[in-house]
């Protein structure tokens, strides 16, 4: 019986013996998992100092375009100012020409205001000058107005509209 308590003995000191190298292998993966994670956290770092130096280099690059937009936009101003300085000036006033088709000027002021069909019902003939009251009907979506404009040196200084449907009871 002393040989089976001495192979008991035996038997659990090895088996000590045993879970301490299970134990310290143990350990061992438990450092080299622990050193994964460092590099999780090494990988997170340069993803985002890769992001960071993508950002870095669209600034430059956009950068680059808004100096060149700068340089651009100078250089045209100064060609602009070039042009100004060039053409000759012409004392306020001075230099315009009254127009000399009064009913175009008309139909160019009501086709702005959004009408169509634009018919001029005063003989322009009559008129005195650049100056006077023209009358006219002119379709604005769908709807008929009738109306005057009244022109000033050669400019439309006011209208009047009355829609068609206004005139009915």
């Amino acid at each position: 019986m002393q040989g089976l308590v001495i192979a008991v003995v035996l038997l659990a000191l090895g088996l000590v013996v045993l879970a301490v190298g299970l134990f310290r292998r143990l350990e061992r993966v438990r450092g080299a998992l622990s050193g994964l994670d460092e590099l999780a956290a090494v990988r997170q770092r340069l993803d985002a100092l890769q992001a960071q130096v993508e950002r870095t280099e669209f600034s430059a690059a956009l950068q680059a375009k808004l100096t060149e937009f700068s340089e651009e936009n100078s250089r045209l101003t100064s060609a602009v100012r070039d042009l100004e300085r060039r053409l000759p000036q012409v004392a306020p006033g001075r230099g315009r020409q009254p127009p000399t088709d009064l009913g175009e000027l008309v139909r160019r002021h009501l086709v702005g205001l959004g009408f169509e069909g634009i018919t001029i019902l005063t003989d322009l003939r009559e008129l005195a000058g650049p100056s006077g009251r023209v009358s006219f009907e002119a379709r604005r979506r769908g709807v008929m107005h009738k109306g005057h404009a009244l022109l000033k040196d050669g400019e439309v200084v006011d209208e009047t509209l009355h829609a068609a449907y206004a005139t009915f009871p």
